[in-house]
């Protein structure tokens, strides 16, 4: 059973005693309910894309629309929310199309990354501290951003890998 050390508005830390190769240890993790990761597909197939400025790092990256899951949420129904807040788009049509551990030895936290289609062009709210501005690429742009190492964020990345050999195509 969990015990919480620290408790926040994004995430837990927490930990579990456990038993290994005979000794009790103390496990330390993050803990959260998830996040989404947004892969925006406009009609003529080009990908709407984000440059987030990261406060963790101090740098901008190339990011798909992401964020946390809110308690009581879907996978879906925050896609939707995270992909108007952050770029003003709504969906017609949320697909998820795979899931994934972000970093399993020091979170549970578990990413959902949803295909968004059928985008409408609205009012972005972002969150306080979310400095991000919008464009639209095409896949072709998007491959050579991430050989060329200027799309540097695992999570993008994943998705757009996942997107151009699985579900583009079919």
């Amino acid at each position: 059973m969990p015990t919480t050390i620290y408790k926040g508005h994004v995430f837990d830390l927490v930990y579990r005693k456990l038993k290994l190769h005979g000794r009790e240890i103390k496990f330390e993790y993050v803990s959260n309910l998830g996040a989404v990761v947004v892969l925006p597909i406009q009609g003529d197939g080009k990908i709407l894309i984000e440059r987030n400025l990261r406060h963790s790092i101090a740098k901008t990256l190339y990011e798909l629309p992401a964020g946390h899951i809110e308690k009581g949420e879907t996978p879906e129904e925050s896609a939707s929310r995270e992909l108007v807040e952050e770029t003003g788009y709504k969906p017609g049509r949320i697909k998820r199309l795979f899931s994934s551990y972000s970093s399993p030895g020091i979170s549970d936290e578990i990413n959902h990354f949803c295909l968004a289609t059928g985008l409408t062009k609205g009012k972005a709210n972002p969150e306080v501290d979310e400095d991000i501005t919008v464009g639209f690429i095409s896949l072709e742009k998007a491959l050579s951003m991430i050989r060329g190492n200027t799309i540097r964020d695992t999570k993008t990345i994943a998705a757009l890998l996942y997107y151009s050999n699985y579900v583009k195509g079919r």
